[in-house]
């Protein structure tokens, strides 16, 4: 809808007037009415917050090990990662942006070759000196409780 992806080049079907029906429906659903302008502005808007979130996200990152991002290059991956590259160098004010010729399957293959893991949470809402002493009783229950649900999942998965 922003003109960055090229309809016929794609490996996969692209239909941008699905896109657009899908978004007046949500302009809709918003009770905003919109010309052409004013949904590109709008589209634009989203990307730029999509972008700012995401240098955001390094910044939290690289800052808290005392790292400024500007001083290193952008190693850009995923899928849409090349469509953001440019908007995020800008804001970090990085220099040099890396895109791999697997960018658009690195991050898949990072969840196949990553191993699965759960956490398990249970909120208790009582003071620490009233649960302390059924912690270790409601920590066996929540891990059987998941334990079993985990198992089934992974049989699921690879059955």
């Amino acid at each position: 809808m922003l003109s960055r992806l090229v309809e016929g080049a794609m490996s996969i079907p692209i239909f941008k007037e699905h896109a657009m029906i899908r978004f007046d429906e949500l302009l809709s659903k918003a009770n905003i009415l919109a010309d052409s302008t004013d949904k590109n502005k709008i589209l634009y808007g989203i990307a730029q917050i999509a972008n700012e979130k995401m240098a955001e996200a390094i910044r939290k990152v690289t800052m808290a090990k005392g790292h400024n991002p500007s001083q290193y290059n952008l190693l850009v991956y995923g899928g849409a990662g090349g469509l953001h590259a440019c908007a995020l160098a800008d804001i970090l004010n990085i220099s040099t942006i890396i895109i791999p010729y697997t960018a658009g399957i690195f991050s898949a293959t990072g969840i196949g070759i990553a191993p699965i893991e759960n956490i398990y949470i249970k909120q208790i809402n009582l003071p620490l000196s009233q649960s302390i002493l059924s912690l270790p009783s409601r920590i066996r229950e929540l891990y059987a409780t998941h334990r079993s649900k985990d198992h089934a999942l992974v049989s699921k998965k690879f059955t």
